[in-house]
C-alpha cells in the first residue's frame, strides 16, 4: 500500500495572438483595440493518492488500485474564441477518482492480459466573472462553472492481450 502527496507547477506565458476587447482593457468601450496585457499566470496541482499494488500466484497476476484527487489552481485553459487560440487560467478544477489495472502472465502459454480501468470526475468549481484575470476577455466562461472540463473523459478503459512472439524463443 502506499499515499502519496505531489505538487506540479506549468509557467505563465503569453499569448501570442493579440485578442481584443471593447478599448483593449478589461472593462471594454465602444470600438475595439488589442489587450496591452496578453499574460495568463502558471499553474499549480496538488495532488493526492492512496493505493495498493499486489501481486499474486508467484507474480502471475498483478491488482492496483488508486484513489486520488487532484486541485488544480489557475488552470490553464486553451480557448478557441473563433479566430484564434487564447489560453486564460480558470480559478480552480478538481478531479477525483479510481483506477484500477490488472496484468495476468500465463507463463506456460506465453501469453498476458492487461487491462485499466479509470473512473474520474473532472469538474470546473465554481467562480464569477471578477476571480478572472480579464472578466471581459471571453464571456462565455461564466458557463463552466460546474460543468465537466472538456477532454477529460468520465470512464477509460485499455485492454491489451499478447501472444508469444514467433521469433523470441
Amino acid at each position: 500500500t502506499y499515499a502519496s502527496y505531489a505538487r506540479g507547477y506549468k509557467t505563465g506565458g503569453y499569448n501570442l495572438d493579440r485578442t481584443t476587447s471593447a478599448n483593449g482593457l478589461p472593462s471594454g468601450a465602444p470600438g475595439l483595440a488589442p489587450v496591452a496585457d496578453t499574460s495568463f499566470p502558471g499553474e499549480f496541482v496538488d495532488s493526492y493518492e492512496i493505493g495498493a499494488k499486489t501481486q499474486w500466484f508467484d507474480g502471475a497476476l498483478a491488482l492496483n488500485a488508486t484513489v486520488f484527487y487532484q486541485k488544480y489552481t489557475d488552470f490553464q485553459l486553451n480557448t478557441f474564441v473563433g479566430t484564434e487560440f487564447i489560453v486564460d487560467s480558470i480559478p480552480e478544477v478538481h478531479s477525483t477518482g479510481v483506477d484500477l489495472d490488472v496484468l495476468w502472465r500465463l507463463r506456460d502459454l506465453g501469453l498476458s492480459f492487461q487491462g485499466g480501468l479509470t473512473y474520474a470526475d473532472t469538474e470546473v468549481e465554481k467562480f464569477t466573472a471578477a476571480d478572472l484575470n480579464n472578466p471581459s476577455r471571453f464571456p462565455s466562461l461564466s458557463l463552466l462553472p460546474g460543468q465537466t472540463l472538456g477532454f477529460a473523459p468520465e470512464w477509460s478503459l485499455s485492454v491489451l492481450a499478447r501472444a508469444p512472439d514467433a521469433a523470441s524463443p
